[in-house]
């Protein structure tokens, strides 16, 4: 089970009525960041002033991820999250519809990726909701790198599931392949 998920939420377009809205989420973050002096920045803070008011339960409805923290942030433009166990899909959706009800030609791009890449993916956005989404598991990623990666299905023992190297070569070619994949899926719908 995954952990700790980083993602990115990026804007492709989006006009000045949208950049507002994302905005004024980036300015309640930021005043709680400098009251609390904390960075990361709770994600709960959008939802309330106190943080005993959110529970596990209200984060996975609101969020879809049982806690999240962003990370770093550029006004009118993007967003990093680290949330625990799945990205915080619920939230792009419902941020992405705010933005569509002033903006009718926005697109975002929500890229993602466990911590040990049990799954990576990206979501796109526009002001229907999600447009386009490709995610892999760990396995669907595994099979995609036999295909690219001359030797590494020779180290892969199908009945022990595990590697013959230690996992050496997938290793040394697994987050090049990933980040080279992410931007590949996102060039095939910004073009």
């Amino acid at each position: 089970m995954a952990n700790h998920v980083t993602a990115s939420l990026r804007f492709e377009r989006i006009n000045e009525a949208g950049q507002k809205i994302f905005n004024s989420k980036l300015s309640r973050l930021q005043k709680f960041s400098e009251d609390e002096g904390m960075n990361p920045i709770h994600l709960g803070y959008l939802l309330s002033d106190d943080l005993d008011d959110i529970d596990r339960g209200v984060m996975i409805e609101a969020f879809g991820a049982k806690w999240a923290y962003a990370n770093y942030w550029e006004e009118g433009y993007s967003l990093d999250i680290e949330s625990a166990w799945e990205p915080c899909s619920e939230f792009v959706e419902s941020l992405v519809d705010e933005i569509a009800a002033v903006d009718p030609d926005v697109l975002a791009v929500h890229t993602y990726e466990d911590e040990c890449l049990n799954f990576v993916g990206v979501d796109v956005y526009d002001s229907s909701g999600l447009d386009d989404s490709y995610r892999l598991e760990d396995y669907d990623l595994r099979d995609l790198m036999f295909e690219e990666i001359e030797g590494l299905q020779d180290v892969w023992d199908e009945d022990e599931e595990d590697w013959t190297d230690d996992g050496e070569l997938f290793q040394n070619n697994v987050y090049e392949f990933v980040h080279s994949w992410i931007e590949d899926q996102i060039q095939n719908v910004v073009e």
